[in-house]
């Protein structure tokens, strides 16, 4: 890949998780993209198979960088813009596919439409905002630009993942008035805000608070909209960034209405939801949208992007979330997991039937024996042996603890006339086992 023609370090930045540990796969997919040096933590672990191959930078620690005179630097100019169509960053799905992440290339054009994509914030440089995570995350690299370009202060801290009382000193002694979470996180602490009066005069305080990935819970929901808690439920994938927002309902997301943008919700044939019955559409971005994906992430003929998305109209314009087409949920931190990928591995053993749980941290193994003389002790612990070899290459949120291991009575799954799992029916019916694999987490 040739360097950009534009900016003053003239690379294209490729952004990758540490905590992905499969290193061979990493070789691969930087070797992929023809990166040409490695910046890291200088607390990340560096294997020879990374120094093998690239050039390797440790970051300078914070408190050193603090101590360095740079005053005499002169940086250089920045150079011509250059294409709409450059491709100027490089990210990662949120999940694994077959084992491995995909790289996901944004182009300038990409960039620009999604920082306008400004729907949630507090204008003419008023903006306190407390950062979402890591920048390595979509989420979080369009929140940033969009603050940017606000002249919005951004309140960094080591850790997002804020007890009750962390969260209300931080508000208070940064005068934070906008907060970008992800639905996890929020959940907790709004389960913490009732019986927490400081906690909840601080979230009632906010301009704003945003948050995404997956839903909160819908008894969380409304009490905060009761108590003039000001959440926004927002939509976006990797691919695309900022898709939808919610409005008085937290739970019904609007399609947002730029100039450039054109998405359109298609029907999907003999697709219904599992508890509603309703009709369900998928979200699709067109060619000519200008946050549409680069090609490679797009029909090779038509150009459209198919986001696999399901959704339910439930008045003109209005839409609920039905989950997913393929074979990936969506874990609790707004990452994917491959079900098809374990399971590939899990059945071949036996052609057991399984489930997964979303929204979770981590995915829950429903396990349905095939026969009823099985042993159930040894089928567990031989499942147990194939997800220790999936989880050696897969992110955190696509590990299946032991414990997160469940053998239901044969026939207790509940299928769909093709003889289909039907995750979400099994989510509410096994509900309480799901719920006490992570309450012994």
């Amino acid at each position: 890949m040739d360097p950009l023609k534009d900016g003053r370090a003239g690379f294209i930045p490729h952004t990758l998780h540490l905590d992905f540990r499969a290193v061979d796969t990493v070789v691969d997919l930087f070797i992929e993209t023809q990166a040409s040096a490695i910046i890291y933590a200088s607390s990340a672990p560096m294997t020879a198979s990374l120094q093998d191959h690239f050039k390797i930078h440790p970051i300078m620690e914070l408190d050193k960088l603090l101590d360095v005179f740079l005053d005499d630097v002169q940086l250089p100019s920045i150079q011509s813009r250059g294409s709409g169509n450059d491709i100027v960053m490089i990210h990662n799905t949120a999940g694994s596919t077959s084992g491995r992440p995909k790289a996901i290339k944004y182009t300038r054009q990409w960039l620009d439409m999604n920082a306008r994509k400004d729907v949630h914030s507090v204008r003419d440089g008023k903006e306190v905002a407390l950062r979402v995570g890591s920048f390595v995350h979509v989420a979080e690299l369009i929140t940033s630009l969009v603050q940017l370009k606000n002249a919005a202060c951004i309140v960094l801290t080591p850790w997002t993942n804020f007890t009750p009382n962390e969260l209300v000193q931080i508000i208070k002694e940064c005068k934070i008035n906008v907060i970008h979470q992800y639905a996890s996180i929020l959940t907790r602490l709004l389960k913490a805000a009732p019986t927490n009066p400081e906690l909840t005069l601080a979230l009632q305080s906010l301009k704003f608070i945003v948050h995404g990935g997956s839903s909160i819970g819908e008894k969380e929901s409304n009490w905060a909209m009761e108590h003039g808690i000001p959440l926004k439920n927002v939509f976006g994938l990797t691919e695309t960034g900022l898709l939808m927002t919610s409005k008085e309902d937290n739970n019904v997301f609007y399609p947002l209405q730029f100039p450039g943008l054109k998405h359109e919700f298609w029907p999907v044939d003999e697709t219904q939801d599992d508890l509603t019955r309703a009709r369900l559409l998928e979200l699709v971005i067109l060619k000519e949208s200008l946050d549409c994906p680069n090609p490679s992430s797009c029909d090779p003929v038509e150009g459209y992007y198919r986001s696999k998305d399901l959704f339910e109209e439930v008045h003109p314009g209005a839409y609920k979330y039905r989950g997913r087409l393929d074979d990936m949920i969506k874990m609790e931190n707004a990452r994917l997991c491959d079900t098809k990928y374990a399971f590939f591995h899990v059945t071949m053993l036996e052609p057991h039937l399984y489930s997964r749980s979303s929204s979770r941290p981590s995915p829950v193994l429903l396990v349905e024996p095939f026969s009823d003389t099985m042993d159930i002790e040894l089928l567990k612990e031989e499942i147990g042996e194939k997800v220790r070899l999936i989880n050696k290459d897969s992110y955190f949120q696509e590990r299946i603890e032991p414990s997160h291991i469940l053998v239901v009575p044969r026939g207790q799954l509940p299928r769909t006339l093709k003889n289909n799992i039907r995750r979400p029916v099994v989510e509410k019916i096994f509900k309480e086992d799901i719920d006490g694999c992570f309450a012994k987490s």
